[in-house]
């Protein structure tokens, strides 16, 4: 992890940081041919064919960013509760994440480059 994102993860408040960390070991760990790094002041992984995932800390919520709908839309459909953007989720504070049906909207947004098999982190 570069100097960057390190900053960017001491930034966020304890209680936040935890889970921000869970989701970028959960890309980075299902997902190692994609490069993390810093995009629009956002850990983002990146792919070879151009795909693209990124977390950020919002104020009242954590956001994976996808850019289209489609790529949410497997999870929305098995947790229409959840709040959403065009292409992104929002996770309240203590809001459970289905990390399997997670899975399926990050190898969706990053071009399906998924190698390894998990349910969590």
């Amino acid at each position: 992890m570069d100097t960057e994102i390190r900053n960017y993860l001491q930034a966020i408040p304890d209680e936040r940081r935890e889970r921000i960390v869970v989701l970028i070991n959960f890309v980075a760990k299902n997902f190692p041919n994609a490069k993390l790094k810093m995009w629009y002041r956002m850990p983002a992984f990146k792919s070879s064919s151009g795909g693209w995932a990124a977390i950020a800390a919002q104020k009242h919520h954590d956001s994976l960013y996808t850019c289209a709908a489609h790529h949410i839309e497997p999870y929305f459909q098995k947790h229409p509760k959840t709040k959403h953007g065009k292409g992104c989720l929002n996770f309240k504070l203590g809001e459970h994440i289905d990390f399997e049906a997670l899975q399926e909207v990050i190898s969706s947004a990053l071009g399906h480059i998924h190698t390894h098999s998990s349910k969590q982190q």
